[in-house]
């Protein structure tokens, strides 16, 4: 895998594999002070966090393409949007996917335990 191609993955799938992680290794230690606000939060309160922090690496890894060279920068302002929004949008339903493929699996395995 080249540096492009994992940019590229996490601007999509990667964005939202690596925030459904993240959150949840940040939920098993519950070491720190926002480690354990988070832990607090409703699960509705806790997906919203999770799309934040899945269009945060997202648009993180959007900018380093440009920086990098490998996409070509929006024009005007509205292209911006555009751009960005696609970005973060691709990366939450990626991001939907993968908590249905880990987390459900997960607790389907867990039901089915004597």
């Amino acid at each position: 895998m080249t540096l492009r191609e994992g940019l590229l993955w996490l601007m999509g799938a990667g964005a939202g594999v690596l925030a459904f992680w993240l959150l949840d290794r940040m939920e098993a230690s519950a070491s720190t002070w926002f480690e354990r606000w988070f832990v607090a939060l409703s699960a509705e309160d806790k997906r919203y966090a999770a799309f934040g922090l899945t269009g945060l690496i997202a648009v993180a890894a959007y900018l380093l393409t440009l920086l990098m060279g490998y996409s070509v920068a929006p024009g005007p302002w509205r292209s911006w949007v555009e751009e960005l929004f696609s970005v973060v949008a691709s990366a939450i339903v990626a991001s939907q996917v993968a908590h249905g493929r880990i987390a459900l699996r997960r607790r389907d395995i867990d039901q089915h335990e004597p």
